[in-house]
């Protein structure tokens, strides 16, 4: 895009942050304490955007781990799939992404992963 002769990239790259340098600085610190604290997209968009300069290539990876293990994910299978392949797992990355693939395929999806309380007789 071209405003008055200079190119710029576009203008959806950018973002408005309330509350100024404070309020960003508290937000990095809470990114790198408690990742799993964000949604997946408020997660994404921190990382990929956000903080993109700040962070390395390893505290993206520890932190990807993080909230991927602890975090809220819109596809828990597909959180765990991520895992398995961080941590090089390919015979469990392989197994949940073919369940992956069945259930895209299917038009299903896994809506939650809690397990069940053991039943108590009582």
């Amino acid at each position: 895009m071209e405003i008055d002769g200079c190119y710029t990239s576009s203008m959806s790259d950018l973002q408005l942050i309330d509350g100024g340098k404070d309020e960003l600085e508290k937000t990095f610190q809470r990114l790198m304490s408690a990742p799993e604290t964000f949604t997946q997209d408020e997660f994404e968009q921190l990382v990929d955007v956000t903080f993109r300069d700040r962070l390395s290539r390893g505290e993206i990876f520890e932190l990807m781990e993080k909230q991927l293990r602890n975090g809220r994910h819109e596809s828990p299978l597909e959180a765990k799939a991520l895992l398995a392949i961080m941590e090089g797992d390919r015979n469990e990355s392989g197994r949940l992404l073919g369940i992956l693939d069945r259930c895209n395929s299917l038009g299903l999806k896994v809506i939650s992963s809690e397990k069940e309380s053991p039943r108590r007789d009582i």
